[in-house]
């Protein structure tokens, strides 16, 4: 057990499980909505938060001036160059940490991904670096906090598209009476094809880190994913609809 008093701010389907696997090296604190006071300035803080609210900065930033860590995390999802704020902002340390994993096993998962860092010193991720190590984590390396920001809602639009395009899929076999599995039949005995089915893209990681992307940059790939999964959406509804009559 180091020495190292570490907060994880914001305890939910992220910041559990990393409280769980940071406990087994390190003295931790768990923060959630009441506030919780330590004796002293913690080594490393977590950010762990929704980025949807607007304050997201002015938050992490006066969690920053309360508990005065050596380095803070953010773990968060969120829009590209909020990590160079928060560090401008409070003038703390800061580097960016995305998380990768499935909620139902979000523990094993950590563990099992590489825990990328990235940061826009040498020194501060570095240093985050070997605190996930001590903790059992695999680490790697991004050049700076902006590109981590970029790949981790990139990873998940990754799924967007894939859906997207089986939601189109879906639509233009039915518009020549087929269904999706009779076309789909075909390509999915291509072992090199992605595995996908036209579902409603729902839940809170896909959807809505699209839309932080959408905020940034204008981009016609993503807007046909939010266009086509509206479709897929008032599809069924109106299946729901005739079922019911």
């Amino acid at each position: 057990m180091s020495d190292e008093l570490v907060v994880v701010v914001g305890l939910g389907e992220v910041g559990k499980p990393l409280l769980n696997l940071l406990s087994r090296s390190h003295e931790c604190v768990g923060v959630d909505i009441q506030p919780v006071e330590i004796a002293r300035p913690c080594s490393v803080l977590h950010i762990c938060i929704p980025f949807g609210r607007k304050d997201f900065v002015e938050i992490t930033c006066s969690y920053v001036a309360k508990y005065r860590p050596r380095y803070c995390v953010v773990n968060s999802t969120v829009a590209p160059g909020t990590t160079r704020a928060i560090a401008k902002r409070s003038g703390a340390a800061v580097a960016y940490s995305p998380v990768r994993g499935k909620h139902a096993k979000m523990e094993a998962d950590m563990l099992r991904y590489c825990k990328f860092v990235g940061a826009d010193d040498f020194q501060t991720t570095e240093a985050i670096i070997q605190h996930f190590a001590a903790a059992g984590f695999r680490t790697a390396r991004f050049r700076n906090a902006e590109i981590g920001e970029l790949a981790k809602l990139l990873e998940t639009t990754w799924l967007g598209v894939l859906v997207g395009w089986a939601q189109e899929v879906e639509r233009l076999a039915q518009e020549r009476g087929a269904t999706y599995d009779e076309v789909n039949a075909y390509i999915d005995e291509v072992d090199f094809l992605p595995h996908v089915f036209p579902g409603l893209i729902g839940g809170h990681c896909v959807m809505p880190n699209i839309d932080i992307l959408r905020s940034q940059v204008n981009s016609e790939f993503l807007d046909a994913i939010v266009r086509s999964n509206a479709l897929k959406a008032e599809s069924l509804k109106t299946l729901a609809v005739t079922t019911e009559a």
